[in-house]
C-alpha cells in the first residue's frame, strides 16, 4: 500500500501482517488529497497538487516507480484522482465544481461535468468501469456513464460534505459517508437508497472488503464494520484511536484492514475481530538521520567491543581446553577396555 509522506509518497509492502518500507515514490509537486491503485493494482494515482497553484493526477507504474503520466494542469488542489479500470481514462474532482476526464495516452479532455454546485470530493469509477461517481461539499452524490460523462443517476444528498466513496466489488453497490455522521448505501438497478444509518459523529472513510462487507471510521477514533443495510458486523467497533481515524482500506483476502489516524498512525487490524495486528509510521527517519543514529549506536558499542572480543577470546580457549581433556579421557578409557578384553580372552585361552 501507499501513503504520502514528509518525504515523498512510501510504498509498503505487506504480507500477511509482516511490513517492510519500499522505494519512495518522489512527489515535489506538492500534497496528495488521494491515493489509489488501478483494478488490477499495477499503477498508482494521485490526486492533489499545491493550494492555489497546481492542481493534477500522477500516475506511477508500482513495479517500477516510473512516472507513467500526468493530466491536469488546475489552479488549485485536485481534490480526488481515479484512473479506469482498462487504464485509458484518469478522472479529476476539482474544487472550480468540475469533474474533468481525460484520455491517459493523449493527455487529450475526454469531457466535462458541470452539475456539481459546490468542491467536488470524490470522483470513483465502478470496479467494471461501466460508471463513475462522484460527490461534492453539498453533500450531493451522482452517478454517471463512465465513457461519455452521461447522467445516470442523481442518487441524493446528505446533510454535510460527503467524505468518501466506496464501490462493491460487483459494481452493483455504492457507499457514501459525510460530516453530518451518515453512511449511505445505494443500489445501482433503479438507483435507489438501500439504508442511511449514523456513525462516529463525523464519517471520515468507507471501503467494501473484496467479499462484500463495508467497513467505516471517523471521528469517534475507531473504525466498525456493516452490512449494507446498516446492520454492525462482528468486529463492531474496534480499538479506540487516540484521534481521528481519517482512512480506512481493506486488504486483498477480506482478513485484515489498514486505517490511518492523524497522528500519523497506520494500523492493521484483525477484519473479524478488530484486533490490531501491527503498527507501522507514516514519516520514519529520512535515511541521512538513520545513518546518524546508526553510527551513534556504533560509537556507543564500540567500548564494549574489546571486552567483548576477550570474553570471546577466552571462552574459545576454554572450549579447546575442554575438548582436549574430553579426548584424552576417551582415549584413556579405549585403552582400559582394551586391557580388560586382552585379559578376558587370555582367561578364556588358559582354560
Amino acid at each position: 500500500f501507499f501513503f504520502q509522506a514528509e518525504d515523498g509518497i512510501r510504498d509498503y509492502k505487506v504480507t500477511g501482517v509482516q511490513t517492510c518500507a519500499l522505494p519512495i515514490l518522489p512527489y515535489p509537486e506538492g500534497q496528495a488529497r488521494s491515493l489509489r491503485f488501478s483494478s488490477n493494482g499495477s499503477l498508482l494515482i494521485l490526486g492533489g497538487g499545491r493550494g492555489g497553484k497546481l492542481g493534477h493526477a500522477v500516475v506511477w507504474d508500482v513495479k517500477t516507480g516510473r512516472r507513467v503520466t500526468e493530466v491536469g494542469k488546475e489552479f488549485d488542489q485536485v481534490m480526488s484522482a481515479d484512473i479506469s479500470p482498462d487504464h485509458r481514462k484518469v478522472v479529476l474532482a476539482t474544487n472550480a465544481k468540475k469533474v474533468k476526464c481525460f484520455d491517459v495516452a493523449t493527455g487529450e479532455q475526454l469531457y466535462l461535468i458541470a452539475k456539481h454546485t459546490e468542491w467536488v470530493t470524490g470522483a470513483d469509477f465502478s470496479p467494471d468501469g461501466i460508471l463513475l461517481a462522484t460527490s461534492d461539499r453539498n453533500g450531493n452524490v451522482y452517478v454517471w456513464e463512465a465513457d461519455n460523462g452521461g447522467e445516470f443517476y442523481a442518487l441524493g444528498q446528505h446533510k454535510g460534505s460527503v467524505t468518501d466513496l466506496a464501490w462493491r466489488a460487483d459494481s452493483n453497490v455504492l457507499a457514501s459517508c459525510a460530516a453530518d455522521g451518515t453512511i449511505t448505501t445505494w443500489e445501482m438497478k433503479n438507483g435507489k437508497q438501500v439504508a442511511s444509518w449514523s456513525a462516529h459523529g463525523n464519517v471520515q472513510s468507507v471501503a467494501f472488503t473484496p467479499d462484500g462487507r463495508l467497513l467505516s471510521c471517523g471521528a469517534d477514533g475507531t473504525s466498525a464494520m456493516w452490512t449494507i443495510e446498516g446492520r454492525r458486523l462482528e468486529h463492531r467497533q474496534g480499538i479506540r484511536q487516540a484521534d481521528q481515524v481519517s482512512k480506512v482500506v481493506a486488504l486483498y483476502d477480506s482478513k485484515s484492514f489498514v486505517t490511518a489516524n492523524w497522528l500519523g498512525e497506520i494500523r492493521f487490524f484483525e477484519t473479524e475481530t478488530g484486533r490490531e495486528l501491527t503498527q507501522v509510521s507514516s514519516n520514519p527517519p529520512k535515511l541521512a538521520e538513520r545513518l546518524v543514529a546508526t553510527e551513534k549506536r556504533l560509537a556507543e558499542l564500540e567500548p564494549t567491543l574489546a571486552p567483548a572480543e576477550a570474553a570471546a577470546k577466552s571462552a574459545q580457549e576454554r572450549l579447546a581446553a575442554a575438548e582436549a581433556a574430553w579426548k584424552d579421557r576417551k582415549s584413556t578409557r579405549l585403552n582400559s577396555s582394551h586391557l580388560v578384553i586382552s585379559y578376558a580372552v587370555f582367561c578364556l585361552k588358559k582354560k
